[in-house]
């Protein structure tokens, strides 16, 4: 998607977004919006990440590799019960749930002391400086 989209445009593709979405649901369902976030990355059309029910080991997330960091956008499972973990390396992050451990590769090394990581909404953000 274009940086130079007017407001209305940005309005007509969420507005496609969540008709699509609501597309999905089967008739017996009623549409719910909770537990999603819309992920948009310059040149690219805006997405749409539900929060699901997958276990630890099978959480979605989606790396993007900027000129200076490496972002990394995760799906938290909802039923949760404790605070995930998370431990840096030069060339990956590690996530830990409960027992289940899901390790991530980055694609380059990132200075660790300035790695950071944010929960908002069951969505995890963690941010990489690249070295």
């Amino acid at each position: 998607m274009p940086d130079n989209l007017s407001p209305d445009d940005i309005f007509r593709h969420l507005m496609k977004m969540l008709e699509e979405l609501a597309g999905q649901m089967g008739s017996d369902h009623s549409p719910h919006f909770i537990g999603y976030t819309i992920v948009s990355a310059p040149g690219e059309p805006p997405r749409v990440i539900r929060i699901t029910n997958h276990s630890p080991c099978e959480l979605l997330y989606e790396l993007v590799e900027g000129p200076r960091h490496v972002y990394i956008t995760l799906e938290l499972p909802s039923d949760m019960s404790t605070a995930p973990e998370i431990d840096f390396d030069r060339r990956k992050v590690v996530i830990q749930i409960g027992s289940q451990e899901m390790v991530i590769d980055l694609p380059t090394p990132v200075d660790i002391l300035h790695c950071s990581y944010q929960l908002r909404h069951g969505v995890m953000d963690v941010v990489c400086l690249k070295a």
